[in-house]
């Protein structure tokens, strides 16, 4: 179930651009499966700059065209 998770979101993590030079996608999977596409986005997406944030899970990856870091945000509630 893992592995149909994780390549679930290869196929279907959608970003946004967020300001002039990077792309943010929000994911809420079953299982934590951050840490396994990493591989596939830093390939895929070499030249750009990206965050992909599990909300389930309240951490992410950011990458910035050459390293990836794990990543938390805060978010404001109205």
């Amino acid at each position: 179930m893992v592995g149909r998770e994780k390549h679930r979101m290869e196929a279907f993590v959608r970003f946004h651009l967020i300001d002039e030079k990077t792309y943010y996608a929000n994911i809420e999977p079953d299982f934590n499966v951050l840490p396994l596409i990493i591989k596939h986005f830093k390939t895929r997406y070499a030249d750009q700059n990206w965050i992909i944030y599990d909300l389930s899970r309240n951490y992410g990856i950011s990458y910035n065209q050459n390293e990836v870091q794990e990543v938390y945000i805060e978010f404001k509630t109205p």
